[in-house]
């Protein structure tokens, strides 16, 4: 008997501890924030809605579901949403979500104080416009209410169709979280959410951690213990860790695509985005406050050779806004769109030499760009396009992510390496250049092109919606604040081992839905 003891007891000793399992994720950089009221790059993003989740959510395919509330209704006027959250929520410290944490939430979108650039999400919503321009300082006439802790009642001004896409950046937050901790309350340890997901640590270019948040309403249905975001750099160096084993998921370097076809195509995973990278124009400050310098600059500038011979990686060049995802969705397009670059350069000189430019007297001109992204090559090739055809002195300026994201959100730039993702499945990523949007970084100004998104966001149909946004779409494009490059085919490294990735324009691939084999 002792001696069966004694074997039982080394075999339990020699058998190994079990291992918690562990998604990592690449990091392109340092993050901006984890606030959800301030965070616009798209990778945070994804990091806040592992920790937070809003009204509304989306499943694995990008479908809009329910989230913290589990239905809605619609008065029959369209001007009130009543959202009823789902019974026993808990943040991940224990403690109830009311309905007035989303209340708070939402009025910290809505302060001036905050210096949201989403308060775009908010627009149909009443007095939101008022609030954010701080015609009324008073928070509590925001059209959002809670009559009981399980009731979310949101009033607009005017009709919205996207008002419930809109509501994934709807979330509880936690008044005195805020209030005692400052800055600090997305902090490690102080950080508290609703997510399936708990901040638990965060070391600045190294890594961010998640730990698996036993109180999410789903919990059970989590399989994946923690979720590391590296910071890799750089998409080569990226590519180096995913090969090594040290990454699950990554983005793959565009130059590498044909190679990784060749070799590593069970882990390659193609995804075409409602995206586009430009150059954004401050049309709000000299020179690009000169349409015909815009214009000149636009013209001489050939989508397809730079997508093709540098941009590569299956790219798809861009003469719109808008990527043509959207099925009845109308044809959008630069005016010269099919004009010989010959004439074209000929069009974009006369232009430039009556906006006061010339070999005697050539635009000097910086290009702000991030550094980590894979950006610089394209951007010396634009660059030497405006040289070879105008005569134009371009410098590149590439800044740290935080430092660029701070620039384009103060209007700090006269031209910039940018792109717009949507993670809501339509045209009204065109919200963010109306006039009174804070995210309007190029300082696009038109009151018929404002008018043309409210008439698609209060249509009665989708033909009549898909209708306007075009129409305003093609004023931004003859304006031509932005110059479209490429749409965007991301194209993801994916680990065998992660279980349940599907591919879908919104890119929801929350851990959550995920999780890993062998």
């Amino acid at each position: 008997m002792t001696r069966l003891l004694l074997l039982s007891f080394l075999l339990l000793s020699a058998t190994p501890a079990w291992a918690e399992s562990v998604l990592r994720i690449e990091a392109p950089s340092e993050p901006e924030t984890l606030d959800p009221a301030k965070l616009t790059g798209l990778y945070e993003a994804k990091i806040e809605l592992e920790l937070f989740e809003a009204l509304v959510t989306r499943d694995a395919t990008g479908a809009i579901i329910p989230g913290a509330a589990d239905s809605w209704d619609v008065s029959a006027d369209g001007l009130t949403y009543t959202f009823h959250l789902r019974p026993d929520l808990k943040y991940s410290n224990g403690e109830p979500v009311l309905a007035g944490d989303f209340v708070y939430g939402m009025r910290r979108l809505a302060d001036p104080a905050t210096g949201s650039e989403n308060g775009i999400a908010l627009e149909a919503v009443d007095q939101a416009a008022e609030i954010q321009a701080g015609k009324v300082t008073d928070l509590t006439r925001l059209g959002v209410s809670a009559p009981d802790d399980r009731t979310v009642v949101v009033r607009l001004w005017r009709r919205s169709v996207r008002l419930i896409d809109y509501a994934i950046d709807f979330f509880p937050l936690r008044q005195a979280d805020i209030e005692r901790n400052g800055i600090e309350w997305t902090r490690p340890g102080k950080l508290v959410g609703n997510g399936a997901y708990v901040l638990a640590d965060w070391v600045p270019q190294s890594h961010i951690e998640l730990r698996r948040n036993p109180l999410y309403r789903e919990a059970a249905a989590v399989t994946i213990d923690r979720v590391r975001y590296v910071v890799a750099g750089s998409p080569e160096t990226a590519l180096k860790m995913f090969r090594a084993g040290e990454l699950d998921i990554s983005e793959l370097p565009r130059t590498e695509l044909e190679w990784a076809k060749a070799n590593l195509a069970a882990a390659l995973k193609p995804e075409p985005e409602i995206g586009t990278y430009m150059v954004g124009l401050n049309v709000g400050a000299p020179p690009m406050n000169d349409p015909k310098l815009r214009r000149a600059l636009a013209l001489v500038v050939d989508q397809a050779a730079l997508t093709r011979k540098v941009v590569r990686g299956d790219q798809v060049p861009a003469y719109r806004f808008i990527a043509p995802l959207l099925p009845g969705y109308p044809d959008v397009s630069e005016a010269f769109k099919d004009t010989a670059m010959a004439a074209r350069v000929a069009e974009a000189r006369k232009l430039y030499a009556e906006a006061g430019y010339g070999p005697g007297k050539p635009l000097k001109l910086s290009l702000m760009l991030a550094k980590g992204r894979d950006w610089d090559r394209w951007a010396l090739a634009l660059v030497g396009m405006w040289h070879d055809a105008l005569g134009v002195e371009a410098t590149l300026d590439a800044t740290e992510w935080q430092v660029y994201l701070g620039r384009l959100n103060h209007r700090d730039f006269t031209a910039a390496i940018d792109d717009w993702v949507t993670l809501v499945q339509a045209p009204s990523l065109l919200d963010e250049y109306r006039s009174t949007s804070a995210s309007n970084e190029i300082q696009f100004n038109s009151p018929a092109y404002d008018q043309l998104l409210t008439d698609a966001d209060t249509a009665p149909d989708l033909e009549t919606e898909y209708a306007a946004y075009a129409k305003a779409e093609q004023l931004l494009i003859d304006g031509q604040g932005i110059i479209p490059i490429y749409h965007i085919v991301t194209h993801v490294l994916v680990s065998p081992k992660v279980q349940g990735w599907i591919a879908n324009p919104a890119d929801s691939h929350r851990a959550r839905y995920l999780s890993l084999g062998q």
